[in-house]
């Protein structure tokens, strides 16, 4: 083995995974100076408690742990408003967006910026071996009045705090209980952010104006959204948070067949324009019905109620706190994040396990062969990296995850790596001879579904704008 081979080995071992070996080399190359920075873990430890002391905060959680005692729990989080005046002092590119966006649109107590809350749950690690006793949630913040064209970009979502599941768990309230803290540390408790305002110099000139901001709405899968509103999903009668539309039951029947009105609907109807949204005022009187049945009626009528609104009674949650109440709304603040319908367990990943299952046992086709073609250095549009000059080469069809599929029948690549892969797989079944003829209609259906994608890439952060505004 080649001393240079020698070493790069050796820095793989000291890295976390080789793309961030990548980054780092690539630093260190545009800056060599760096090697020369003392970097300790004392030095490093005495920075980040010097950041922290800036920029964090810390909230209380009651915390059952199962045998009738409740506990403290210090939750450490970052401060918005902190994190807020930390950029604008700190980062040229943050506060100029923040300049612009007030010259564009000013804001007011009574025309305050919307406030966009993202939450989901993550595990850190390789995503063919997680180890699920680590994972946790993330939460972000972002303004809507950024526009799509900047929303689309990391950089905007601002990661505010994160908390263990399994600890989110035994939470008073669960994961609501705990963002319930937040809400109420950012809209409730004084100074508040709608009506009192942060001061940033980001007015004329830098003139220090008041900033407000309102909560504008949710963005998250529907099971991360069933957890924030203590809503029971697809288990509940009704199944959708949004409108009056009743499931089937198990021999085929809904509650169409005993509304005396006619105008319940059930999930065998066909035609969205029927169907009739649930408001907030709605779905407040169904709390405070559930809040006083609670120990008034039988167990299990209380259930049945439960079943009934697709709640699940949750005292400290955010849907029972009074002082959230025309803050934080139910229905007209929650939206769906509409890339996991398609990248996150969605659409597109149940598609492609079945391609694959079609391309092997007919084709003949397996991942090495869409290693060699998806490897190869491709030049990628700018929709799908940003830069037209970037090679796409494509790592994802390996021998461990190829083993992976053949035990599972599951494909499991990230989101970044399927936005790139469509087109590349649809691009292989089009122009290798054979493989249209063989599979005409799962080529069409990826093709369809290639067509959609890049659709969506190409209009500016469609999925951004429809989450937030649809």
């Amino acid at each position: 083995m080649s001393s240079k081979r020698s070493r790069i080995l050796s820095l793989q071992r000291c890295s976390s995974n080789q793309s961030a070996l990548a980054r780092e080399l690539c630093v260190l190359r545009k800056d060599p100076d760096l090697l020369d920075v003392v970097t300790s873990r004392h030095v490093l430890d005495r920075s980040k408690d010097s950041l922290w002391a800036q920029l964090g905060q810390t909230h209380i959680l009651q915390v059952d742990d199962g045998d009738g005692d409740v506990n403290d729990f210090t939750w450490y989080t970052l401060s918005l408003r902190r994190v807020l005046e930390f950029l604008v002092a700190e980062s040229d590119e943050f506060r100029a967006r923040m300049c612009q966006l007030y010259r564009r649109e000013p804001c007011t107590p009574n025309s305050p910026w919307d406030l966009i809350f993202n939450f989901d749950e993550a595990t850190p690690g390789m995503v063919l071996n997680l180890n699920n006793r680590r994972k946790m949630w993330t939460i972000m913040v972002t303004l809507k009045q950024f526009g799509p064209q900047v929303l689309q970009h990391e950089a905007a979502w601002l990661p505010i705090a994160c908390l263990r599941s399994n600890k989110a768990k035994y939470v008073q309230g669960g994961f609501s209980g705990a963002s319930r803290h937040l809400m109420r540390d950012w809209f409730v408790q004084q100074p508040r952010l709608q009506e009192e305002g942060l001061l940033l110099p980001i007015g004329p000139n830098g003139r220090s104006v008041l900033v407000f901001n309102k909560f504008g709405n949710t963005l998250s899968d529907e099971d991360a959204l069933k957890k924030f509103w203590s809503g029971k999903g697809a288990s509940g009668i009704q199944p959708c948070w949004k409108c009056w539309v009743s499931r089937l039951g198990p021999d085929g029947t809904s509650l169409r067949e005993f509304d005396a009105t006619a105008t319940m609907l059930d999930i065998r109807c066909g035609n969205s324009a029927n169907f009739q949204m649930i408001d907030d005022k709605c779905r407040y009187v169904q709390a405070n019905v559930l809040a006083r049945s609670h120990g008034n009626v039988q167990k299990k009528q209380f259930h049945e109620l439960q079943q009934a609104y697709g709640l699940t009674y949750n005292p400290h949650s955010i849907l029972w706190d009074s002082s959230l109440r025309g803050i934080v709304l139910p229905q007209s603040c929650s939206r769906y994040d509409a890339a996991h319908c398609f990248f996150c367990n969605g659409m597109v990943n149940e598609e492609l396990d079945h391609l694959l299952e079609r391309l092997e046992q007919i084709c003949k086709v397996g991942f090495a062969e869409l290693q060699v073609y998806c490897g190869a250095a491709w030049r990628s549009a700018t929709c799908f990296n940003g830069r037209k000059t970037k090679l796409s080469q494509i790592d994802a069809f390996t021998n461990m995850r190829a083993n992976y599929w053949k035990s599972t029948g599951k494909f499991r690549p990230n989101a970044s790596e399927l936005l790139t892969l469509v087109p590349l797989i649809a691009h292989f079944l089009q122009t290798v001879p054979g493989i249209a003829a063989q599979i005409p209609a799962e080529t069409f259906s990826f093709v369809m579904l290639a067509k959609v994608e890049v659709y969506q890439l190409l209009v500016p952060a469609s999925f951004v704008y429809f989450a937030t505004n649809v």
